[in-house]
């Protein structure tokens, strides 16, 4: 799987608006991990659109290395619980995830040993639009950049 780990967190996406102001999202939809755009994509209209062309970052940026506080799960169901009628922003849509935590057991640190999970089931990550995380992820040019979902816990 190419998705990449990202090295430093850059910017959280705006609260208050969206990329382009034309485009909205649907009231629900799913975004889905493309490893070829390296970016999550839905459908808008019976075309697949970019999280990047959606998503504007508010450059007030938190304090990220590595995968702390970050995932990037292959789908993400996406609802808006906001008002009625137009006008919507990144706040009035949550977004939601599932995922299952695996641990090692008798494992020593040579790796030597019965390889053995213990798996926690299935649970929820639920965030809001306005929560992702855009996160640089090639050393080589600090402007390559990709949206994360957080992940706490």
């Amino acid at each position: 799987m190419p998705r990449r780990r990202p090295r430093v967190g850059q910017s959280i996406a705006s609260d208050d608006g969206w990329e382009d102001p034309t485009l909205l999202p649907p009231d629900n939809f799913t975004l889905e991990f493309d490893d070829n755009l390296f970016d999550y994509t839905f459908n808008l209209g019976g075309q697949r659109t970019q999280l990047l062309s959606l998503l504007a970052a508010k450059f007030n940026p938190p304090t990220v290395n590595g995968w702390e506080g970050l995932a990037q799960p292959r789908l993400i169901q996406c609802e808006y619980r906001g008002p009625a009628g137009p006008g919507q922003l990144p706040t009035d849509i949550v977004c939601s995830y599932e995922h299952r935590h695996i641990r090692w057991r008798r494992v020593n640190e040579n790796g030597q040993g019965e390889l053995q999970g213990e798996s926690r089931g299935p649970h929820e990550h639920e965030f809001g639009m306005q929560e992702w995380v855009s996160a640089q992820w090639d050393q080589n040019d600090p402007n390559v950049l990709g949206w994360y979902a957080p992940h706490r816990h």
